[in-house]
């Protein structure tokens, strides 16, 4: 109390429920959140690189490059797209003879702008699963 004899008081309303939460519930639902939205992002990759694949980019005889496309998710944070056919690199990156066509990079490029939205949705989701919004 100041000598004035006034005084001010704050008060956090529901900080207890809401520090309970960010502590247990937010922390819980991130990770599970987190890999829904990895896996999803990879797929999308992966979805676009196969249409780049099919023709769009890339022609097809036998469709043994496309179907050598890989997806592998490492962690809830991390994963990979690839291609596992030898001669992918060169078809990739372009040789003296033939020019690149960068399948991969091109999805990797299309898909990219997704990303922030897609974490958006993990926080929003957690926040809402905790009745914190």
């Amino acid at each position: 109390m100041a000598n004035s004899g006034w005084e001010a008081k704050v008060t956090w309303k529901n900080l207890t429920k809401v520090s309970y939460a960010l502590k247990t519930g937010v922390a819980k639902e991130m990770g599970p959140a987190t890999n829904r939205a990895t896996r999803h992002v990879l797929k999308r990759v992966y979805d676009r690189a196969y249409e780049n694949l099919s023709g769009r980019m890339v022609n097809v005889r036998t469709g043994f490059l496309r179907s050598r496309l890989q997806i592998r998710q490492i962690n809830q944070y991390a994963g990979l797209v690839y291609d596992d056919a030898f001669y992918s690199v060169f078809v990739h990156d372009g040789t003296s003879r033939m020019r690149p066509r960068p399948f991969l990079a091109e999805a990797v490029y299309h898909v990219q702008g997704e990303v922030p939205g897609e974490m958006q949705k993990v926080v929003t989701t957690c926040f809402k699963r905790t009745g914190l919004q």
